[in-house]
């Protein structure tokens, strides 16, 4: 089995063109506007690796309008702010940046650089954590070791897929869970997961869902 890697600056929209659409997507973003900007690509098939303080699950989203898709239970946030808003607000408001520099004990400067440039690091990921929780909501926290089980999990499902093995997740248990919190826990397995009748992504009344079920159907008829 071979495999290309294919560097990439730039939105994701590139890979879903009519002339090279993505089969199968692997989903391991860290927000839910993320999800559901994928989902609505309805590629024929997603795996999903996601986690939640200590808890880490991978998802292969199907049967499409049965099982959960990218965007079940993941509601959208009203009134986030954008990392460009909170940049603008900063620049706005030194008093509020000498303040936040001193609380979160970060370097003025490193946050000055920040706010002028469009670079992922440590300083503006603590900045907007703090700030896009400003309304008394408790953000959730990540643990390293499980972001690292999730997307080994996501990494064997891929594996597994492509290798036509006959133990990968499926249509009837299309979710696995693992949380560290009680590791003998009865949930601490694979199981079904069914959509959230409240998600219009993946209803079966969407048109949307009737394209991805039909794109699915013809994916699974050529493996």
């Amino acid at each position: 089995m071979s495999h290309t890697v294919t560097p990439h600056d730039g939105g994701f929209e590139d890979f879903f063109n009519e002339n090279s659409r993505s089969e199968i997507v692997l989903s391991a973003v860290d927000s839910n506007e993320a999800r559901h900007a994928l989902q609505e690509q309805y590629a024929p098939l997603y795996v999903s690796a996601s986690t939640h303080n200590l808890r880490a699950e991978v998802i292969r989203c199907v049967p499409p309008g049965v099982g959960a898709c990218l965007a079940c239970f993941n509601p959208l946030r009203k009134h986030q702010r954008t990392e460009d808003e909170i940049r603008a607000l900063l620049a706005d408001k030194p008093e509020m940046l000498e303040s936040l520099s001193e609380k979160l004990r970060l370097n003025p400067d490193e946050v000055a650089a920040w706010i002028q440039k469009r670079k992922c690091n440590e300083t503006g990921e603590r900045l907007v954590t703090e700030l896009r929780t400003d309304d008394g909501s408790i953000p959730a926290f990540a643990v390293g070791f499980v972001s690292v089980l999730a997307g080994t999990l996501l990494a064997a499902e891929l594996l597994k897929l492509l290798a036509g093995a006959s133990c990968p997740l499926s249509e009837d248990a299309n979710r696995a869970v693992f949380q560290f919190q009680r590791p003998a826990a009865e949930t601490n397995r694979a199981q079904f997961y069914s959509r959230d009748d409240r998600c219009n992504a993946c209803s079966p009344a969407n048109q949307g869902t009737r394209v991805w079920k039909r794109r699915y159907e013809k994916f699974m008829a050529t493996e």
